[in-house]
């Protein structure tokens, strides 16, 4: 009676293995770029909605609303709030603002995203800490 040998062999693993690393070892930059992109559209949805509720609250008012009011209003989301920190510059006569979410952490491809009371829109690399 002939026993057959079933299974793979030790060089048969060791390409699929292969050929699995190599293609992780690419495919990883390209979804964590994909990653950071999609975080950044996060963010700017967010900040345009935002300055939208400021021009409504100053229509309604007179007045910009805080900071605490806007998050209230529309607050960010987990995920974002683990990437970005939120700071808002208000006038002194809460006549005009300033949104800017800045990057926790700079290696992960995330700038910084201002909104101001005009509704211009800016992306900076500036202002991005490193605290891990």
């Amino acid at each position: 009676m002939s026993k057959e040998a079933t299974g793979f062999t030790l060089i048969e693993l060791l390409v699929t293995l292969t050929v699995v690393g190599v293609l992780a070892a690419t495919a990883y930059p390209s979804y964590h770029a994909h990653v950071a992109r999609l975080s950044m559209i996060e963010a700017r949805l967010v900040l345009e909605s935002w300055a939208s509720l400021q021009a409504q609250a100053r229509l309604k008012t007179g007045r910009f609303l805080t900071l605490k009011d806007l998050s209230a209003r529309a607050p960010l989301s987990d995920r974002l709030s683990r990437l970005f920190r939120v700071d808002q510059h208000l006038g002194a006569d809460r006549l005009t603002f300033k949104l800017e979410l800045q990057p926790l952490r700079s290696q992960l491809g995330l700038r910084s995203l201002t909104v101001d009371h005009w509704g211009r829109l800016t992306a900076s690399d500036r202002g991005s800490c490193c605290a891990d």
